[in-house]
């Protein structure tokens, strides 16, 4: 990381995030497609990241050249590098049960990730109507994870739900 990152950095980590968070929630689906309200549950937290990578990718289209040549805040910039070292297939092999995955799911979610994905919504959408939009989507993306399915609540039902281990193994993580 030099002194020369800019916003245009940010946003090409912030979409490589929410592809490495669309894929870890596609495994997800696939770890637990034993169980269809647990797979379709992740499988929505999946098509979540799917948009929220369109979206960026839209507000990055916006901007001038200018605009993402400016100097990107250091602190945003380290943190987006942190989260980019988690490797997804590491951090599913971990995954037992659904409470494993839940907890990993509310760590990510509960992550630098989505407040500068807030900030970058925040600071660059010129209109207020589609930052409501986006900001309004992002909050309820996070409230599946804080107010979760009834089958989720019960931190000794997701124990007692066990993941098909060893699905994907062969994929490539990003």
């Amino acid at each position: 990381m030099t002194n020369t990152e800019t916003v245009a950095t940010l946003f090409e980590q912030m979409i490589t995030i929410e592809k490495k968070m669309q894929e870890f929630y596609q495994r997800l689906a696939e770890m637990f497609s034993h169980k269809p309200e647990v797979s379709d549950y992740w499988k929505q937290m999946m098509i979540d990241e799917i948009t929220h990578v369109q979206e960026l990718e839209d507000l990055r289209n916006t901007l001038t050249t200018y605009q993402l040549k400016n100097p990107a805040d250091p602190y945003m910039v380290r943190k987006l590098n942190d989260l980019l070292r988690y490797p997804i297939n590491d951090i599913l092999k971990k995954i037992n049960n659904l409470d494993d995955a839940y907890q990993t799911a509310h760590m990510f979610e509960d992550s630098e990730a989505n407040k500068i994905y807030k900030f970058l919504n925040t600071e660059f959408v010129t209109s207020d109507k589609r930052n409501e939009l986006i900001i309004n989507h992002l909050i309820t993306h996070i409230d599946k994870i804080n107010y979760p399915p009834v089958f989720m609540k019960n931190e000794e039902n997701r124990k007692s739900i066990k993941a098909i281990l060893n699905l994907s193994d062969n994929k490539k993580s990003t």
